[in-house]
């Protein structure tokens, strides 16, 4: 059962998506319009955050968009993202990526679960 999205979230008419964990509250997030960049702390102390797909046409990740939930995070990663800033998620964080992508390389530098698309 999915819980309620109280203030979902914010999508800037410039394509950047931003939630605040004391707002947020859901399982799980799929961007259901065009977002090209989460902002920095985009997801930041999402407690409850479980999974969360972001689609193809997200080109950048803001600094510790993922940090400070305390959930088993796994992100499906677009093969449209291209720079990872330092610190996007916790270690506990599972990445769905493509094989030999540049969200691959980043995940196995950062030591990062991977699993693959």
């Amino acid at each position: 059962m999915k819980k309620v999205i109280a203030v979902a979230l914010l999508i800037m008419a410039a394509g950047t998506a931003f939630a605040s964990g004391s707002v947020f509250q859901a399982d799980d997030w799929t961007a259901k319009r065009k977002v090209r960049k989460l902002d920095r702390y985009a997801f930041f102390a999402c407690k409850s955050l479980t999974d969360v797909v972001l689609q193809e046409g997200v080109t950048e990740l803001g600094e510790w968009s993922f940090c400070g939930i305390t959930t088993k995070l796994r992100i499906v990663m677009p093969s449209t993202v291209k720079e990872f800033p330092g610190g996007v998620t916790e270690n506990m964080a599972v990445w769905v990526v493509y094989k030999d992508g540049p969200a691959e390389a980043y995940a196995k530098g950062m030591n990062y679960k991977l699993e693959y698309r």
